[in-house]
Order: structure tokens, then sequence, then C-alpha cells
């Protein structure tokens, strides 16, 4: 072995023994947002939990699903924006967003829409027609922030907070306290108790966006570097997909 690939090697691993130290001192925080995060049977699973937890060994991480914490969104949605080492996912990408974070991804791609009760028979054709509606919201979810964008007026938003705060949301739609709910558009992939997909549609789409894993934007580019390669590494390897067929 030659001196120069010797000290390139030994670059490399100290690179790596950086990164791993790194993201060890990290705050992994998530939210409950099936198919990607959730808790089922007290245990942390979904798309970006499994995806995040293969990646974490090949960086030379020792964490794993057990140090991620499932918070409200609005509070971890705080925190990963004014505390470094800290990381939040799954988030959608999005121009305002842009230098709020440092990103890994894709994630996966999804429609950002509003549902609705499929026996209300609401049917919209324009975001004109969006604003006669009473909507529900998550705070500071993309949804709300999208509605905001395009000139709903925040202060008209039933907005909810809290780790309840989708079935909560889908509860006033039920009761007809909401007559929409601004959210992802997985509705077949709703794993929500004592709810059923098959009850509701959506009746409009605001915007197809990316889902990514966020992290403070003091990070280092070499720990986004190697995260990015990690998962990269687990598409081109299959794992990614695997991983996607398991929870669609």
């Amino acid at each position: 072995m030659s001196a120069f690939f010797k000290t390139n090697l030994l670059v490399l691993l100290l690179c790596l023994g950086l990164v791993a130290s790194e993201i060890d001192d990290f705050k992994m925080m998530t939210e409950n947002y099936p198919p990607y995060n959730m808790k089922v049977d007290g245990q942390l699973q979904g798309i970006s939990i499994d995806l995040w937890a293969k990646m974490l060994p090949m960086i030379g991480s020792k964490k794993g699903i057990k140090d991620i914490e499932l918070l409200p969104w609005a509070r971890a949605y705080d925190i990963v924006q004014k505390e470094k080492n800290t990381a939040l996912f799954a988030m959608f990408r999005t121009p305002a967003r842009e230098k709020m974070f440092k990103w890994v991804g894709p994630i996966d791609s999804s429609v950002i829409g509003l549902i609705a009760r499929k026996d209300k028979n609401i049917v919209i054709n324009s975001l004109q027609e969006v604003k006669k509606y009473k909507i529900g919201t998550v705070k500071d979810d993309v949804a709300e922030l999208l509605l905001i964008e395009k000139g709903v007026d925040k202060k008209e938003l039933d907005s909810l907070s809290g780790t309840n705060s989708i079935l909560k949301s889908i509860r006033k739609l039920n009761y007809g306290r909401i007559d929409l709910f601004a959210y992802i558009n997985n509705i077949k992939e709703w794993s929500i108790e004592g709810v059923n997909p098959n009850d509701y549609e959506v009746v409009y789409v605001l915007q197809r966006q990316e889902l990514h894993f966020a992290l403070h934007k003091q990070s280092s580019d070499l720990l986004i570097k190697k995260l990015q390669m990690a998962l990269d590494e687990l598409k081109t390897s299959g794992i990614y997909d695997e991983i996607l067929k398991k929870y669609k």
C-alpha cells in the first residue's frame, strides 16, 4: 500500500469518525405523519424512520430508532430552527424553507391538498372557491404554509398543534366543525385508529413536493454529504424500494 493511499485512507477514516461523533450529539426528532413516521404499538416506524435507522450505522453512528423523539410538529419545527445539532423528518422541502435548513433526500414525493368527507359532495375548481370553506390545518405544517402563501387568511384557518392534531382535525371533519382538512394526500395509507380512509377524498390539489430529512442550517457540510451518500446507497442497493413497498 502506497504512502499516498495510506494517507488518504487515514483522512477518510478520521472524517467518518468526526461525522459519527457529530450525529451522535444530535437531537433527532419526528412527528406522527403516516406512512413516513408514526408510532404503532409503542414502536416508531415508517418510511423515513426505517431509512434513517439504516443510514446511521452507514456513517459510523451508534444511535438508532430508540434515540428518535416523537414530538408535536410545531414544537419540533421550532427546535430545529433554533437549536444546533438537531434534525427533523420527514419535512417537505419548499422554496420558502430552502435556506432555513440543510437537506438530505429526497425520501419521497407526495401531493398536498384539501381532504373532505365523500358524503359532503364538495367540488372545488379554483383556489378562490377554497376560501368559502372552513379549513383545518396542523400548525406550521407545509399545507398550512401553502394556503397562507396562496392568500388564505391565517386567522381563518382552524390550526391545531400537538401530537394528536391530525386525529383531532379528522374528528372535526367528521363532526362538521371544519369542511376541509389540508394535509398530505395519502388517504389510502392512513393508519389512524377508528378512521376509515374510504370515507374521505381529495377535492383540491395544492402542490406536489418532495420530503427530506431536515437538519439545522449550521450542520457540517461533511455530515450532510455522508448522510446523502448513505441514502443514495440505499436507493442503489434496492433497500429503499423494499422499505417503500413495506408501507405503500
